[in-house]
């Protein structure tokens, strides 16, 4: 009985697989670091915390080294936008559910835009050396480029898990 159940169902690809680990981790991060730059650090467990400031620290990131306005604004809306959105996101990737295409399309235009001026400020920033402008960028682009391939992914298909996906048009 459980095979003949399993027969009408499609398998998640590897692609799903990497796309959910990337929103599944970034809850974690979202939750237990962002916060951190309006609270102070007793509220959150030491370790994978401190790890993670040290790492930034030792970067020179001026992003949490100086803490701009601008860059805390984007941190409230990826703590009130997008965490939400991880936990939609992994739902629709492991149900495979089309209706993630809309939201997936939305957060992925807004999470494009808002690393342009984080990648702008690290490249261009006096304070990190040249190594650690080049480390802090690798660090940082995934976390452009998943959304990117991620979105254009939605925007291609009109039924994003169907096993006969309908391309609107080719890229």
């Amino acid at each position: 009985p459980q095979k003949e159940e399993m027969k009408g169902q499609t398998k998640v690809t590897v692609a799903e697989w990497i796309y959910f680990s990337f929103f599944a981790s970034h809850i974690f991060f979202t939750a237990l670091f962002e916060p951190q730059l309006f609270f102070p650090a007793e509220y959150f467990p030491y370790i994978p915390c401190r790890a993670m400031m040290d790492m930034y620290m030792s970067y020179q990131d001026p992003m949490f080294t100086l803490r701009p306005y601008w860059f805390k604004s984007l941190v409230v809306s990826e703590i009130l936008l997008q965490l939400p959105y991880f936990f939609v996101a992994c739902y629709g990737i492991i149900y495979r559910k089309n209706w993630i295409r809309i939201p997936s399309i939305i957060y992925a235009s807004s999470v494009c835009t808002s690393l342009i001026p984080i990648l702008t400020e690290i490249s261009t920033s006096s304070i990190p050396s040249f190594h650690n402008r080049i480390i802090l960028i690798c660090i940082n682009l995934p976390y452009a480029i998943i959304p990117f391939l991620w979105g254009l992914k939605m925007v291609k298909d009109e039924s994003p898990f169907s096993p006969k996906s309908k391309s609107i048009k080719k890229l």
